[in-house]
């Protein structure tokens, strides 16, 4: 996996096997301020990025805890990550790590695209993941989920 971080004025872009995956760009910034603004609790981040939602979680002092789960020690490495004490960072695929605590709070944030592929391989599989470590009343945010949705299931 080649993964580059490039910096752009005062944006960064990651870029995995040439894709662009993420920035932190103002309509990024825009997008996950909604999902910063509804988390309680415990919180997990699936997927890291450049930190974007990290970032501006560890600043909020009533979150018990964040746990990140990244699939890429190449994005760990190169986008540099400090997390706080009582935080974790898990290195290893979403889908196939055990989780003993359940979470108030699931950030989703690990497909590139909208294709049938990611749908089905990884959006889908997630949700059935996602449900069985949530708190009751706990809230799932997935990137472009609506979207994801609307295209795949208006079909």
């Amino acid at each position: 996996m080649k993964v580059e971080v490039n910096n752009i004025g005062k944006y960064k872009f990651l870029f995995v096997n040439n894709k662009l995956w993420m920035s932190n760009d103002e309509n990024e910034q825009l997008y996950t301020n909604e999902a910063i603004s509804k988390c309680k609790g415990n919180v997990l981040i699936v997927g890291y990025g450049i930190g974007l939602i990290y970032n501006k979680l560890k600043e909020i002092n009533y979150l018990k805890k964040i746990t990140i789960v990244e699939i890429s020690k190449d994005v760990i490495k190169k986008v540099g990550v400090k997390i706080r004490e009582n935080d974790e960072l898990i290195i290893n695929d979403f889908l196939k790590n055990k989780f003993e605590e359940k979470y108030e709070t699931i950030l989703l944030d690990i497909w590139l695209d909208w294709s049938e592929k990611s749908y089905k391989e990884i959006f889908l599989p997630s949700y059935k993941k996602e449900e069985k470590i949530l708190e009751k009343n706990g809230i799932i945010w997935a990137w472009g989920e609506h979207e994801m949705r609307r295209f795949h299931e208006n079909k």
